[in-house]
C-alpha cells in the first residue's frame, strides 16, 4: 500500500538528511578561536552528534545487509534507522528541565537506591550545560532565516532549515514506542522494552516468510500502535491480519 511505503520513504529521508547535515557541520567547523561567539560550543556539539549519527548510520547499513542476506533482525535495522534520523544534541533539553531532572532522580532513588540516584544527578549535571550549548549552536546554524528572504536561500540553507525542523520534531522522542511499551507493560511489567524488542524481531521474521524482505522492512518500519493491538488480540492470527491492507 502506498501509505506505508510513503511513510517508510520519509523515515529514510529523515535519516539521510540528518547524516548529511551533521557530517557537513563537522567538516565545516571554523578554526578554534576563543574570541569567536559559540566557537567552543560548535566543536562540542559537532563532536557529540557526528560520531553518534555516523556510527548508527553505518550500523543501519550493516544490519540492512545482514537482514537482506540472512533474513534476520529487520526490527533492529529499523530501530537504528529511527535513531539515525532523529538524534541531535537538542535531545539533552529534557535533562535541562529542573522538574524532569528531579523526577528522574527521585524515581532512580526509589527503584535503584541512593548510589544510582547520585550517578543520575551527575549525568544530569553534565548534560544540562550541553543542552544550553546545543540551543545556541542550532540557532546559529539557521540565523539566516531571519536575515535573508526565502527566495534568496541557497540549497544548503534549505537543507539546514529542514534539518533544524527535523531536530525539533525529534525532541518529543518516539511517542509510538512509548505507547507500545505501555501495552507490553501490561503483559510483563519487569522489562517491557526487552519483551517488545523480542516480539518485533519475531514478527519481522514472520513477515519476511510471508511477504519477503523489503515488504517486511516497510511493515516493521511503519508498525503502528493499532497494529500492535490487533496482533496481540487473541482472536487475531498473523496469517489473517493483513498489515498490507489499509
Amino acid at each position: 500500500p502506498f501509505g506505508r511505503v510513503a511513510q517508510f520513504l520519509i523515515l529514510l529521508g529523515m535519516a539521510a538528511l540528518n547524516v548529511t547535515f551533521v557530517t557537513s557541520n563537522f567538516l565545516s567547523l571554523p578554526k578554534r578561536d576563543p574570541t569567536e561567539t559559540a566557537n567552543m560550543s560548535k566543536y562540542f556539539v559537532a563532536w557529540l552528534e557526528s560520531p553518534m549519527v555516523i556510527c548508527f548510520g553505518c550500523l543501519t547499513m550493516a544490519l540492512f545487509m545482514q537482514a537482506a542476506c540472512s533474513g534476520t533482525d529487520v526490527a533492529g535495522m529499523v530501530k537504528c534507522l529511527r535513531f539515525t534520523g532523529s538524534f541531535s544534541a537538542l535531545r539533552t533539553l529534557q535533562m535541562a528541565s529542573p522538574i524532569n531532572a528531579m523526577n528522574e532522580i527521585l524515581e532512580t532513588y526509589r527503584n535503584k537506591g541512593l548510589a544510582m540516584a547520585f550517578v543520575s544527578f551527575l549525568r544530569l549535571s553534565f548534560f544540562a550545560p550541553v543542552a544550553v550549548m546545543a540551543v545556541l549552536v542550532k540557532l546559529s546554524q539557521v540565523d539566516f532565516a531571519t536575515e535573508t528572504i526565502v527566495d534568496h536561500w541557497t540549497p544548503f540553507q534549505f537543507l539546514a532549515f529542514a534539518a533544524f525542523i527535523n531536530n525539533l520534531a525529534g525532541l518529543r522522542g518516539d511517542i509510538s514506542k512509548e505507547r507500545k511499551l505501555a501495552i507490553f507493560k501490561s503483559h510483563d511489567a519487569r522489562d517491557p522494552e526487552a519483551v517488545l524488542d523480542v516480539w518485533e524481531k519475531q514478527l519481522g521474521m514472520i513477515l519476511q516468510k510471508l511477504y519477503g524482505f523489503l515488504p517486511a522492512l516497510v511493515l516493521i518500519g511503519t508498525l503502528s500502535v493499532d497494529d500492535v493491538c490487533h496482533l496481540l488480540n487473541p482472536s487475531v492470527r498473523y496469517h489473517r491480519y493483513h498489515l498490507v491492507s489499509e
